[in-house]
């Protein structure tokens, strides 16, 4: 794909989400790595997965919670060696799509109940779209809501309309470089930052077990959840293995 394309699909992405709410936060110019050893690049897919099957169990999956009629809260769950569900991230300012840490993101699930209205549309287009690695049809973008039955502020998907009568906060997620990990692994930390606030309302993604089955993802300030990213294809038979 030229660089025209490359660019053009950026600054696409940036119109249609509204991603730019003001100074994006201060990289380090660090390059966030996958499990396999290779640059994150944006619009690939990828599990994020606990960094080790003995340090927080699997992957994430969407469950219904509340008075949602669709699974659309975001779980960490206990099984290991199970990947989950796979995500895209999308970068919201011009670049080279390559993941450094503290560049700005959009996410979105790879896979979305068929409940959820919402697609992610064409940026070339304007309307829904085909299948391709650019442009996820199927995937729902996360935000976060206040699930006021547990007082947390968690993850989810779906837009507002999926989490009825819960306030509903849109905005960006950047990636963190875990120092001096001891084990070694490319080990990574979540931080999202609520649209409108320069980037300094922000918060890291932890997690919180309310007894179903796994882990929440919510915001907090101590205690932010510790993942590795793996490439959907990072396996021997180039199979996408995922547990919905």
């Amino acid at each position: 794909m030229n660089k025209f394309v490359l660019v053009l699909f950026t600054v696409s992405w940036v119109l249609l989400f509204g991603l730019l709410d003001g100074k994006p936060p201060i990289g380090s110019g660090r390059v966030i790595w996958d499990t396999g050893g290779q640059q994150l690049f944006a619009s690939y897919a990828y599990y994020i997965t606990a960094r080790h099957p003995d340090l927080g169990s699997g992957g994430l999956k969407l469950i219904k919670t509340g008075n949602s009629t669709c699974p659309n809260t975001i779980l960490q769950y206990f099984p290991k060696y199970t990947h989950g569900l796979p995500m895209y991230l999308l970068i919201s300012v011009i670049s080279n799509f390559i993941v450094y840490e503290g560049t700005p993101l959009a996410i979105f699930m790879a896979k979305k109940p068929n409940c959820v209205e919402s697609l992610v549309p064409d940026p070339m287009k304007g309307s829904p779209d085909p299948p391709s690695p650019l442009n996820p049809p199927n995937s729902s973008r996360l935000l976060v809501f206040v699930d006021n039955s547990i007082q947390k502020t968690c993850v989810g998907t779906g837009g507002p309309e999926a989490h009825p009568g819960l306030l509903t906060y849109s905005g960006t997620f950047h990636i963190e470089i875990l120092e001096k990990d001891p084990l070694r692994y490319n080990s990574y930390k979540l931080v999202f930052c609520f649209a409108g606030s320069d980037y300094k309302n922000c918060s890291y993604i932890g997690t919180y077990d309310n007894g179903e089955g796994g882990r929440r993802l919510i915001l907090t300030e101590t205690n932010p959840f510790l993942f590795s990213f793996f490439h959907i294809y990072n396996n021997s038979d180039g199979t996408i293995k995922s547990v919905g």
